[in-house]
């Protein structure tokens, strides 16, 4: 399987009723957070991983795009590409790091494929976790299920 290309999230992780783990679409993970308490004014923000897409770039590169927050001036949003601390790609924003070895990656090993999760501070190596493959066009990548857009 080759996972370069976009992805866009479908299901994120959650917990049912019984407080099983369970991956919930959009319409059970806003009851998953009302039954939760999350507060209604933040619920929108909270709804918007569902409008996420992520990158998986040929240079292994892992780009997780944002639609651009309400509020933002285009004179911010030139700001931030002009720092390179973002960058627009479809319409969307990138957050970049200022340091090239802080930027997500992800590897293939072995027929399976992990995504960085940051430098482990005892070891001074990187931790990797494992992105699970449900299928050739969806994959479990962090706390999201995504497929291929």
């Amino acid at each position: 399987m080759n996972i370069v290309g976009k992805w866009k999230v479908v299901q994120v992780k959650g917990r049912d009723e019984a407080d099983n783990i369970v991956w919930l679409n959009e319409e059970e993970y806003k009851a998953f957070l009302i039954r939760s308490g999350y507060p209604e004014e933040r619920m929108a923000e909270r709804m918007s991983i569902f409008g996420q897409k992520i990158i998986f770039t040929e240079d292994n590169l892992v780009e997780i795009l944002i639609q651009i927050p309400e509020g933002i001036s285009q004179e911010e949003i030139d700001a931030a590409v002009a720092s390179g601390d973002a960058k627009i790609v479809d319409g969307m924003m990138a957050m970049c790091s200022s340091d090239p070895d802080d930027a997500m990656k992800w590897k293939e090993e072995d027929g399976k494929f992990f995504s960085s999760e940051g430098f482990d501070l005892e070891t001074n190596e990187m931790s990797w976790a494992k992105i699970d493959v449900v299928d050739d066009n969806s994959m479990d990548f962090m706390l999201f299920r995504i497929v291929r857009e």
